[in-house]
């Protein structure tokens, strides 16, 4: 007996420390399971009718606000009311309205699975039933809110003067004369400048009256080192690991693989050129991953020993001078791997928006698939910093004077970047700060009232010497675009998706990018001034021409119409019946906003379906019941 305890004594010592540490768990995991569960179950409010609102409901209802939250962002065209809704309650009672009315459901059950598993993919992940079910919400919200809203005002005239105007399109030739402020001899005194730059100093840059606004943005200062893959791929072409053999073992090897589509293998035959590219990009890859973890191990060994508070590391006070140098980590790696010195490059010397990080060259579009299937880009790592105070998602760890994840650029390079300066968006301590930015704005408003007073004679030389003219006589361009108000392909996908929101969505125009007025503008034009039914090569060229200026662009658009593009009546009579210009209208309406957000406010909401919460102790007393008989049942098992 004591021989074999002997002998087997680790073994049996680690049995009974499991068995320990699972009797020691078992309770507390019981009693977690109980409270959460549970929860799941506690009634939070009561309803008309004995309906309950419990912990499910609230959690499902969380879950759809995040994925309207996703839609949105994408321009699905979310109803405002939807949108401005953080509550889950409020949302519950909403969707639920929408629901008694009969409103959700109808326009999702004939769309196929594979729509809404591709859009759960589109919208970063998720369950599928869940996008079906929110979108159906959605939806059958948005129909309550139209017959609320212009239940009573659809008449047919309206209908169809709404969307002759929603659904018209033109195809047009544009010359965007932009201000500048080398083009204006303004010289604007010391008063001046100050005044503009106290006018604005709180508004962001493009927020402001004609896009003014002086306040610093969220900025950072960057270095960052570039591994070339060309340089790794001239690497792995001189080795040994490429030589013949190595390619025609590689072939041999990948002859039967139908994703190869390699040629049947040959002694005698050359080694093809599709065999020697994929072997390449095989190693070429190998290569730029030994780099790239050699490189992060060598950062994390320099880390090693420092504390961590919240999953952020503790610096201490001479981290500047104990810090690996990336000049240092691209010296190391080019001794260690052969390669060309990687380039080290910094923004130290100047702050950098966010928006300035996606413009760099190179590393402004490289991303990392670290933090889970979607790929985060620079910016987007760069934007959840410490110093920034806000994180995109919980698990990024960003933070000044620690080399964040190595990214890849689309042509496979390596990019190891650090955040060695980080500001929040604030108001100038002082105009020298914005002088430079202010006076720029001042001598481009100077130029942009010139140009507005010219807008008669720009349009005459257009009609008369056309826009290739003008646009070379002010150093700019023709462009082509394609402008309306909606865009009907869009309409349609979103139809098919089961009748997703629609919204007005002006078309984006070259150099001003979307702008409702000015699409307005040109459409309104093209129905008051030119004919749909005969070929516009026959109507006179200054009829054809127009100048609309764009205040908060600081620009002048000329624009030739080349084509239009009108509703047919057998497209209006489909969508009236389809309830997409009512949507519309319902949309764009601001008649009666408040008397609109009265009507669904969470209030009116709780009135109508009397949403009483529960007290307190009773939710603690409903709590503790499942949590007592799963207790109770882990007992009866033996647990």
């Amino acid at each position: 007996m004591f021989k074999f305890l002997r002998r087997y004594n680790k073994m049996l010592l680690a049995v009974f420390g499991v068995l320990l540490m699972i009797t020691f768990l078992i309770p507390q995991a019981i009693d977690q399971l109980g409270k959460r569960a549970g929860s799941a179950r506690t009634t939070l409010a009561t309803l008309d009718d004995g309906v309950r609102f419990t912990g499910a409901d609230e959690a499902r209802a969380q879950q759809e606000l995040g994925l309207i939250e996703k839609l949105s962002r994408a321009n699905a065209g979310i109803p405002p009311i939807v949108r401005i809704i953080r509550e889950p309650e409020h949302w519950f009672l909403l969707s639920r309205e929408a629901e008694a009315a009969g409103l959700v459901g109808t326009g999702s059950s004939s769309v196929p699975q594979e729509a809404f598993d591709q859009l759960a993919s589109i919208l970063g992940g998720g369950d599928p039933d869940l996008v079906r079910d929110t979108i159906a919400k959605v939806d059958g919200v948005g129909r309550l809110i139209n017959l609320y809203v212009t239940g009573d005002l659809h008449s047919d005239q309206r209908l169809r003067k709404a969307a002759r105007r929603y659904m018209h399109s033109v195809g047009a030739q544009m010359v965007v004369l932009e201000a500048k402020a080398d083009q204006s001899e303004l010289q604007p005194s010391e008063e001046q400048v100050t005044q503009q730059m106290e006018k604005y100093a709180d508004v962001l840059p493009g927020e402001g009256d004609r896009g003014f606004g002086y306040k610093l943005p969220d900025r950072v200062k960057l270095e960052w080192l570039t591994v070339s893959a060309d340089s790794v791929r001239k690497l792995v072409e001189a080795s040994k690991e490429f030589d013949a053999v190595a390619q025609r073992v590689h072939w041999r090897r990948n002859a039967s693989d139908p994703l190869k589509r390699f040629p049947p293998i040959s002694e005698a035959a050359a080694i093809p050129e599709v065999v020697r590219s994929d072997l390449l990009e095989k190693l070429t890859q190998q290569k730029l991953d030994e780099i790239t973890k050699y490189a992060t191990d060598q950062l994390r060994l320099n880390q090693r020993g420092i504390p961590e508070k919240d999953g952020y590391l503790e610096l201490p006070a001479d981290w500047e001078q104990r810090k690996l140098s990336l000049a240092q980590l691209a010296t190391a790696i080019q001794t260690k791997f052969g390669v060309e010195l990687p380039a080290y490059q910094a923004a130290g010397d100047r702050w950098l928006s966010i928006e300035d990080v996606s413009k760099l060259e190179g590393i402004g579009q490289a991303s990392t698939e670290k933090f889970g299937n979607t790929r985060l880009g620079a910016t987007q790592l760069v934007q959840s910093a410490k110093e920034l105070g806000e994180s995109g998602a919980s698990m990024i760890r960003v933070q000044k004077d620690i080399a964040g994840p190595p990214l890849t650029g689309f042509d496979q390079s390596i990019y190891i970047f650090r955040v060695i300066g980080a500001e929040l968006s604030r108001r100038p301590s002082s105009i020298d700060e914005v002088r430079e930015a202010v006076v720029a704005d001042l001598k481009r408003e100077s130029h942009y009232e010139k140009l507005k007073q010219a807008a008669s004679e720009l349009e005459r030389k257009a009609e008369s010497e056309g826009l290739l003219a003008l646009a070379m006589e002010h150093g700019t361009a023709v462009q082509s675009a394609s402008v309306g108000l909606t865009d009907r392909s869009r309409v349609q996908q979103r139809l098919q998706y089961g009748g997703m929101p629609v919204g007005v969505e002006p078309s984006p125009l070259p150099v001003i990018g979307r702008h409702r007025k000015t699409n307005e503008a040109i459409i309104d034009y093209a129905l008051e001034s030119l004919p749909t039914d005969v070929p516009l090569d026959t109507v006179a060229e200054e009829l054809r021409v127009l100048t609309t200026p764009v205040d908060d662009r600081l620009a002048v658009a000329v624009v030739r119409i080349t084509r239009q593009d009108p509703l047919t009546q057998e497209r209006y009579v489909e969508l009236a019946q389809r309830n997409v210009i009512q949507r519309l209208l319902a949309s764009d309406d601001e008649r009666d906003v408040t008397g609109l957000l009265d009507a669904f406010s969470f209030a009116a909401l709780s009135k109508r379906h009397q949403f009483t919460r529960v007290r307190e102790d009773e939710k603690a007393a409903e709590e503790a019941t499942p949590a007592k008989a799963s207790a109770e049942g882990a007992a009866k098992a033996g647990l």
